[in-house]
């Protein structure tokens, strides 16, 4: 997620402070979508490339935690 946080904070062609930055990456990351302002600001294509890796790769890791927390509670 710093990566992705990282290319936000630099995305042309307007740098987000990096307290934005941070809280966009969080956001995407747990699948809630980018919010409209940002888009405004960032490059629309690599903007919304970035957003939708981000979001798959929450998922998975979300996915693969409810999975173990399934497997500990219950047993295999």
């Amino acid at each position: 997620m710093s990566h992705v946080t990282l290319f936000y904070w630099w995305s042309d062609p307007t740098q987000l402070p990096w307290w934005a930055a941070l809280g966009e990456s969080v956001n995407v990351f747990h699948g809630r979508g980018a919010s409209p302002m940002i888009t405004a600001l960032a490059h629309p294509v690599s903007f919304i490339l970035l957003t939708v890796v981000e979001a798959v790769f929450g998922l998975v890791i979300e996915v693969v935690f409810v999975a173990t927390m399934v497997q500990r509670l219950f047993g295999k």
